[in-house]
């Protein structure tokens, strides 16, 4: 017994010694940056959300961005704002991913909490940011039914993000066509390729002193940083794609994607006296913007108009600010900086107004 406990010890100082010069090494050499995890709490019927009242700090590693973070009572990233409504306050509710949740920007300088101050120099109002990062448009109308219809929204907007909305709801599996209608399911780590990512992250998370090593440890930050690149190869089966984590769906499967995307939406639709108006904001990718094409917006596009729900294609206007697409999204993270929120409020607001959000009266709810 003595000797195979010096040999364990001798492995334990040998792994600590390896750990500390590691440490010491990167520190020195390609310094990581630290953050302050906000976590995530599982949810079989929304996949995850943010935990509610929490602190978080993130930064990217190119030095991009740094941003803080703050959840409300509701695990939202806005102020305190209660179900019940004050009279008089036209209240718009608007849900998105993380584009609009939204990395590498400050609460304010969120377009949606640029648009409240624009829009309350007019009249009173109050819009709720309900973006969650990682949401696909199965999530955000999960919430909505679940939750956000609760807070009685005189109108709600919606974010489209086309570089990765197919991906996210196909891979959820939130939710499923069944006689040409979008019916939710409760999820598990057997039936949603999403959810075992996150019930693994989740895992992690809960490991004692990870988030003292995630703000103090340049190692267990290279190690986080290296955590979905490795995951995503082996649950989700797919190479990684920089912008998007998914490498494009094959004709097969963006069709199945579309047909869940088009059939969640068309269930939303369907519940215009909880939405009040219905607003859709398609957000193109960086390349698509370089390009000036996305099929996938186009078809949001399509849908939206054989609706007759009202929109802002962002595609159109971005392209013709292309010379200045390095100032409006992030070149190399590829979310929009804060200059791209201050371009889309003021869009956003054209917009609005055009189709008459909010009304010039007051609140009838």
């Amino acid at each position: 017994m003595s000797e195979w406990f010096k040999r364990l010890l001798l492995l334990f100082i040998g792994f600590v010694s390896a750990v500390l010069i590691a440490e010491v090494a990167l520190r020195i050499v390609a310094p990581r940056v630290l953050i302050q995890p906000l976590g995530i709490v599982l949810d079989s019927n929304l996949i995850y959300r943010l935990p509610p009242n929490t602190y978080g700090a993130y930064g990217k590693q190119e030095g991009e961005w740094y941003m803080e973070v703050r959840t409300n009572s509701y695990g939202l990233r806005d102020r305190e704002i209660l179900y019940d409504r004050t009279p008089g306050i036209y209240r718009i509710l608007g849900l998105g991913d993380s584009m609009t949740f939204a990395e590498g920007a400050e609460l304010e300088e969120i377009y949606y909490k640029r648009l409240e101050k624009s829009l309350s120099r007019k009249l009173p109002v109050e819009v709720i940011n309900a973006a969650v990062r990682g949401w696909g448009p199965d999530q955000q109308v999960a919430f909505f039914d679940q939750k956000g219809y609760r807070y009685h929204p005189d109108a709600t907007l919606v974010a489209f993000y086309s570089g990765n909305d197919f991906e996210d709801t196909l891979h959820g599996n939130l939710y499923r066509i069944e006689n040409g209608e979008a019916v939710h399911q409760p999820v598990s780590v057997e039936t949603s390729t999403k959810y075992r990512y996150y019930s693994q992250q989740h895992r992690i998370q809960r490991l004692p002193l990870y988030s003292w090593m995630m703000s103090h440890s340049h190692l267990a930050n290279l190690l986080r940083q290296a955590y979905p690149r490795l995951a995503i190869r082996r649950i989700y089966r797919r190479r990684i794609d920089d912008e998007v984590n998914f490498a494009n769906l094959n004709k097969q499967e963006e069709e199945r994607a579309w047909a869940l995307v088009r059939g969640i939406y068309e269930h939303l639709f369907s519940e215009r006296e909880k939405t009040g108006r219905l607003f859709f904001i398609l957000i193109p990718t960086y390349d698509e913007v370089k390009e000036g094409a996305s099929p996938q917006v186009e078809r949001m596009v399509e849908l939206c108009r054989e609706r007759g729900i009202p929109h802002l294609n962002l595609l159109p206007g971005l392209h013709r600010q292309v010379s200045l697409i390095d100032k409006l999204y992030y070149p190399k993270d590829k979310h929009f900086s804060p200059a791209g929120h201050a371009w889309v409020a003021q869009q956003l607001e054209e917009a609005l107004d055009t189709a008459g959000i909010p009304s010039k009266h007051s609140s009838s709810k």
